[in-house]
Parts: C-alpha cells; structure tokens; sequence
C-alpha cells in the first residue's frame, strides 16, 4: 500500500518515532498492547535529517483512543 493511498474509512493512520530501533521496538510492542494487537504497521523509516526512526501504522477506528481536549470538539 502507498503511503497516501486511503487504507479505508475504518482505519486511522499513525505513527511512532524513537531515536533508536530497540526503542522504536518497545514503542511498537506498548502500542500493540494499548491498541490489543489490532495494528498494522506499514513502514519503517529511518529520517537522517531529524536523526529518528518512525513507524507508520494503521489502527481501527474504534480502537484509537480520542486525544484529550479533543472529545465533543466540532
């Protein structure tokens, strides 16, 4: 899948960034947790410019939690 492709309209895309794999690791296994597994992540990069590693993901919509701040705004 593209990056821009749409994933479908029961899907939210994400990410996760870290300055190393093995923390980008651990960030992927929490979120697997916090999200009970239903990620899928498309990609991971490596941006030299802002020297971090991203995961890219998509998750159902019905598992992304709403940001604080964020519940009711329209």
């Amino acid at each position: 899948m593209n990056y821009f492709e749409n994933p479908g309209p029961s899907t939210v895309p994400g990410f996760l960034k870290a300055k190393n794999p093995e923390k980008l690791r651990i960030l992927m296994f929490k979120n697997n947790l916090k999200l009970r597994g239903f990620v899928t992540y498309r990609d991971i990069q490596w941006i030299d410019k802002e020297k971090m590693w991203y995961a890219w993901f998509d998750a159902p919509i019905d598992r992304v939690p709403l940001r604080e701040g964020r519940d009711g705004d329209i």
